[in-house]
């Protein structure tokens, strides 16, 4: 970054040629969260977990690093826009006392705003635009546009999907809708519409799997194990007597893992994008997951 960007333009503002205002000002970055390439060991910068650099959080601290010293600590007339799922290194770089607290401004998505209207255009265009490609305009309907809204839960991905999977030109457009809008897993299936969003998952749950178990303090412990313990939170379990657990607040069920204080919390710290801890009307702490096709996802795995 500072051969590409600092010093040529430090260059450029030495010459006087040409003034700094005639250079676009804004840098943007997509996709923060998936920054896995191999750390630059000439830049000067590190990371705090030096000791492993292989992991990709290390890379994407290493890349907000670099931000702050040569573009924000240089003042230099840009603005950096970095978009990105809310993972362990951004997450941490914006909490207080972080790398870029004090130098971002952060605008955290809200999780209230309903998608579901953007969702009903979405499909109904390129449903439309199917109807004139195959000459058939009543091979949907607004029941299945509604259906697949309320599968989605929110989430633009899984409409999406479900679009790719349904538009494919080699097949009926009218019996793959069929297929994604009555689908329910089970073992054996070969027709598998939501594959694209369970690699998705399945990416995420590795990446915070293989971070969580390089930590010292938990060796020997497995993730995958623990988080499905949390996800009974929602689901439920039965109990050595034989009765249905309901609702098991977090904090019961770290009392029943023999956890040490704020485990929850740092099990789930890449998992944000699509899990959080919530407070109930109780003050007990809840694992909230944000997809119904997680849930789904993660009961088969």
């Amino acid at each position: 970054m500072d051969a590409l960007i600092v010093r040529p333009l430090e260059s450029v503002r030495r010459s006087q040629q040409i003034g700094t205002n005639k250079f676009p000002y804004a840098i943007l970055i997509d996709g923060l969260d998936e920054c896995v390439g191999e750390p630059n060991t000439t830049s000067g910068i590190n990371p705090v977990n030096a000791d492993d650099r292989s992991l990709p959080e290390d890379q994407q601290e290493e890349l907000l690093a670099a931000i702050k010293h040569c573009i924000l600590d240089n003042d230099l007339p840009f603005r950096v826009f970095i978009a990105s799922r809310p993972e362990w290194a951004i997450h941490t770089a914006l909490e207080p006392g972080g790398l870029l607290r004090e130098a971002a401004y952060h605008i955290q998505l809200s999780h209230k705003y309903d998608t579901s209207g953007d969702m009903r255009r979405y499909l109904r265009r390129r449903f439309e635009d199917i109807s004139l490609r195959i000459g058939d305009s009543k091979w949907f309907s607004e029941a299945d546009i509604e259906t697949l809204v309320g599968a989605a839960s929110g989430q633009f991905i899984y409409v999406a999907t479900a679009y790719k999977y349904i538009s494919k030109r080699r097949a009926s457009p009218a019996e793959r809708l069929k297929i994604v809008v009555t689908w329910t897993p089970h073992e054996g299936q070969a027709t598998r519409p939501f594959e694209a969003l369970d690699r998705l998952y399945t990416n995420i749950l590795l990446a915070a799997k293989n971070a969580y178990e390089a930590v010292d303090s938990h060796h020997g412990r497995d993730f995958l194990l623990l988080f499905k313990a949390y996800h009974m939170g929602i689901t439920g379990f039965a109990s050595f007597t034989g009765t249905i657990v309901r609702d098991p607040t977090a904090n019961l069920l770290s009392a029943m893992l023999c956890l040490e204080a704020r485990a929850k919390e740092t099990l789930i710290s890449d998992l944000r994008s699509l899990v959080a801890l919530q407070t109930d009307g109780d003050g007990d702490l809840r694992l909230h997951l944000y997809h119904k096709s997680f849930s789904g996802f993660f009961g088969r795995t």
